[in-house]
């Protein structure tokens, strides 16, 4: 008899571990507040394919004569004084002044390719810059 209780407290027991080990590796489902993180509100602006560095919010003709073309930017925080873009209201990371409600997207200073993240060119390999389209006052 005291064989098959020490089976049973061994069997319940290797089950206890096993229901624990299951439950600690399934991936939780309360939220976790990054994915608020990563989303982005993108908008349509308007960008000259000659690589002028225009953009503008409207359809239409850039300076060089260029009809400009759609891409994408990110309605955020800007900080018109430091150029300093963020997807959060606060503080500017540089300068400390209030960022403001703008539109910006990341630009390639040298081949003016366009991007709604920062990170680097995919073909010219530089580190794209922000690029402010229209703060709001």
């Amino acid at each position: 008899m005291v064989k098959s209780q020490w089976l049973a407290l061994t069997a319940s027991l290797f089950l206890i571990i096993a229901f624990a080990a299951v439950s600690m590796a399934e991936p939780s489902t309360a939220p976790t507040g990054k994915a608020s993180v990563h989303a982005q509100k993108t908008v349509t602006v308007y960008g000259c394919p000659k690589g002028c560095e225009t953009v503008s919010l409207k359809p239409g003709k850039c300076p060089c004569g260029a009809t400009l073309k759609k891409v994408k930017a990110v309605k955020g925080y800007v900080c018109e004084h430091c150029n300093t873009v963020s997807e959060k209201p606060g503080k500017c990371s540089d300068c400390k002044m209030t960022m403001t409600k703008g539109t910006y997207l990341y630009m390639c200073p040298k081949c003016h390719m366009t991007s709604t993240k920062p990170g680097k060119c995919p073909s010219c390999k530089v580190d794209l810059k922000a690029k402010i389209i229209n703060p709001k006052k």
